[in-house]
């Protein structure tokens, strides 16, 4: 197959449109999957220390899990990592919810 020359400043405008758009779409996952993961340390860590200590261990963990399901599953990488990040996220804060109304309620007590 060949191409046309006169074709080609269309072929490189549809490449160069669709390339970004993808690049953009990419950034934002991404963007929304650092927040996630600092959002889920800052509910375990005490200190900023800890806090970038389990933001890399969080991150970590959802990325070999979600390349663990993404490839078994057959779906993207970069949305199963995010959606890996997001079920991270709701389940700390579900747990540190559940455990500081239950094991901390005495403290709380007058």
């Amino acid at each position: 197959m060949s191409i046309q020359p006169n074709r080609l400043p269309d072929l490189i405008h549809h490449v160069e449109r669709n390339t970004l758009g993808r690049l953009e779409r990419a950034g934002d996952r991404a963007a929304q999957d650092r927040a996630a993961l600092a959002a889920t340390a800052q509910l375990v860590g005490k200190s900023f220390r800890s806090c970038m200590a389990w933001a890399q261990i969080f991150g970590l963990t959802s990325v070999m899990v979600g390349l663990y399901f993404s490839a078994e599953l057959g779906t993207g990488s970069g949305s199963m990592i995010a959606l890996v990040s997001a079920i991270l996220f709701a389940s700390v804060g579900t747990v540190t919810t559940i455990r500081k109304s239950v094991f901390l309620r005495a403290e709380n007590m007058n």
